[in-house]
């Protein structure tokens, strides 16, 4: 898969998170995480400009993913004990009295962990697949729906991802809004 495929798959899985925060109203959140969703869905591609590491090896396996969460895990630690908390919505109000500090770690561990799983998911539809338990199996998963470089397969992804992704927004803002309503129970 490329480019346009990874963001539109990633767009795609992040959609039901998307529908959850703008249904919660933490908007700030849900574009923080659209952005870091979509400018690091092609990172496990990586592999591919060195010689050093070999392509849908280490970069596309859980351990990479658990690897970049850590970091990013770090980073939104950091900015938000640095009170940059605020700026990216993560107010202790909001969060149900959780420290700025914790869901600023948290997230952005989830960010990370989640932008390179997702590329594994578009990469496994793909005829060559990936191996994402290395080291501890060498099992490729591989649906073979379509070649990586089809264009349009990829530009399919995209289109699709975008379109749910909107659509998830949209609704969850309406429904915050109450513009649409949902029986108590029915959810």
């Amino acid at each position: 898969m490329h480019r346009d495929g990874h963001v539109g798959m990633n767009l795609l899985l992040y959609a039901p998170v998307a529908f959850g925060l703008a249904w919660v109203g933490m908007v700030t959140p849900l574009a923080w995480g659209l952005l870091g969703t979509v400018l690091l869905s092609t990172l496990p591609d990586v592999d591919r400009y060195t010689s050093l590491l070999t392509h849908r090896g280490f970069t596309h396996t859980v351990l990479f993913a658990l690897v970049v969460g850590v970091l990013l895990g770090g980073a939104g630690a950091l900015a938000a004990n640095q009170g940059l908390g605020a700026s990216l919505g993560l107010s202790t109000v909001e969060l149900a009295d959780t420290s700025a500090t914790v869901a600023g770690g948290a997230f952005g561990f989830f960010v990370g962990a989640f932008a390179v799983v997702g590329h594994l998911v578009g990469d496994a539809f793909t005829p060559m697949g990936v191996a994402p338990w290395e080291p501890f199996s060498d099992r490729r998963h591989s649906l073979g729906w379509f070649d990586a470089d089809s264009d349009v397969a990829n530009r399919l992804w995209l289109g699709t991802g975008i379109v749910l992704f909107l659509l998830a927004v949209l609704v969850g803002t309406l429904l915050r809004t109450g513009v649409l309503a949902v029986e108590p129970g029915a959810i």
